[in-house]
């Protein structure tokens, strides 16, 4: 058979060439659903600076931020201040007073070098200058193409204020202010699990009637039902997505979320081939809501036993949770692990080394059957600089991975090394979102 990579630096060339040239799927985002006609959505150089995941940044290491008066800021009072504020103190500390090494501050620089922009430019005004140039549909349709991507997932909380304005009076959605390519929708539950809060709420868009006790009975399950079916086509959901922070047992007899997951999403998923993502771990939605302190395994299987006609995208918030959560689908053939991003207090804030590791170990556990990366971005252009350094994260450890394969006798071509890529960027990520599966 001829087309054989018979170098290492043949076999590195070719990983390189096919991880930054094939389109990537992003399956979770922090984006705001740009449907909503109401809803802030914050882009540009202050929205990027000021960010939850750089905003973290500023408060490590002991080195105190300080406000006009040279007095301590706490996290709590740096969040309360203006945008552009945030900005300014996040670019002094982490980019003048000190060298931007840490992972955030460096995708900073790289979303602004992939903009044909200076990232060597120290003065924060010219950056500003810069994008004060662009017009979002454009600055849109360049931060695509710049990072490869053919889809973007946004998440849409269908108890949200914002989503009924959105789909006013139950009916199509509104017209966009701009249309903006890529961008996807899926359907975020969590709040529907948490029951105490989500009842009130249905009663008040009427979705549940205001006699309903506060069980899951069989009239609480047909409404919920009804309200998942239309949901579902008016948002025309890639997949449905929930947080799970209430205890790890999935099985719990008395617990309503748990109930609701098994009565009602999952059996409506398998009915209408939409894959569930379960985000185990993080900070929970309720007071009331307790956080384990491991995630039960087996809990995890057993669910996925249980319901043998869905599938599931399984993500963690830290580390010990993507563990659990790989071995879960290695033994699960109708589940996904998705890996990259924390999912924790800041959305999408990539832990260092996270994104080497976890594509590391999801190659050693599930081959190329696995999603490496999805971004968690909360502005645009962090949807640069975060798949910039995936792609060099993931190309790395597929070349450590094909290397230690040749020296077992086996020869790789071309076609294998972009089938393996294809898969991992974007074939597993379109297969989980068509609906009736694939």
């Amino acid at each position: 058979m001829a087309g054989y990579l018979d170098s290492e630096p043949a076999l590195d060339d070719c990983v390189w060439q096919a991880v930054h040239a094939t389109p990537a799927v992003d399956l979770f985002t922090g984006l705001r659903d740009w449907r909503h006609p109401e809803a802030a959505r914050p882009w540009g150089i202050d929205a990027l600076l000021a960010a939850p995941g750089l905003s973290g940044a500023l408060f490590r290491g002991g080195v105190p931020v300080l406000d006009d008066s040279g007095r301590p800021l706490k996290r709590r009072d740096f969040d309360a201040l203006p945008r552009e504020r945030r900005a300014d103190l996040a670019w002094q500390k982490l980019f003048l007073d000190a060298t931007p090494l840490c992972e955030e501050a460096r995708a900073v620089l790289t979303a602004i070098g992939l903009l044909q922009l200076n990232p060597d430019e120290r003065d924060l005004e010219r950056h500003r200058a810069a994008f004060a140039h662009f017009s979002f549909d454009r600055h849109w349709a360049r931060i695509l193409h710049a990072a490869n991507l053919s889809a973007v997932t946004t998440l849409c909380d269908p108890l949200s204020p914002l989503a009924a304005k959105a789909w006013p009076d139950g009916g199509a959605p509104l017209e966009p202010q701009v249309e903006l390519p890529g961008f996807q929708t899926a359907l975020d539950l969590g709040g529907l699990l948490a029951w105490d809060a989500a009842r009130p709420r249905l009663i008040s868009l009427g979705a549940l009637k205001k006699t309903a006790t506060g069980e899951i009975d069989k009239t609480a399950v047909a409404a919920l039902l009804r309200f998942l079916g239309a949901w579902a086509g008016r948002s025309q959901a890639l997949y449905f997505a929930a947080r799970w922070c209430s205890g790890f047992d999935l099985g719990a007899k008395h617990h309503a979320g748990a109930k609701i997951l098994r009565k009602c999403v999952l059996p409506f998923c398998a009915r209408h081939g939409l894959a569930l993502l379960l985000v185990f771990g993080g900070r929970p939605r309720q007071l009331e809501e307790r956080q384990p302190a491991a995630l039960d395994l087996e809990s995890v299987v057993a669910l996925g036993e249980a319901f043998p006609d869905n599938r599931f995208i399984f993500a963690g918030a830290g580390a010990r949770e993507r563990e659990v959560l790989r071995e879960a689908a290695r033994r699960l053939p109708g589940a996904v692990f998705l890996g990259g991003a924390a999912f924790g207090a800041d959305l999408g804030a990539t832990a260092p080394g996270a994104l080497a590791h976890d594509a590391r170990e999801g190659l050693s556990a599930l081959g190329a059957g696995f999603v490496p990366f999805c971004s968690g971005a909360t502005v645009p252009e962090q949807l640069l600089g975060r798949w910039a350094h995936a792609r060099w994260a993931l190309g790395r450890v597929l070349q450590e991975h094909y290397r230690a394969l040749r020296r077992t006798g086996w020869r790789l071509t071309e076609k294998d090394v972009r089938r393996d890529v294809a898969a991992l960027l974007q074939d597993n990520a379109l297969r989980l979102c068509r609906r009736g599966g694939a």
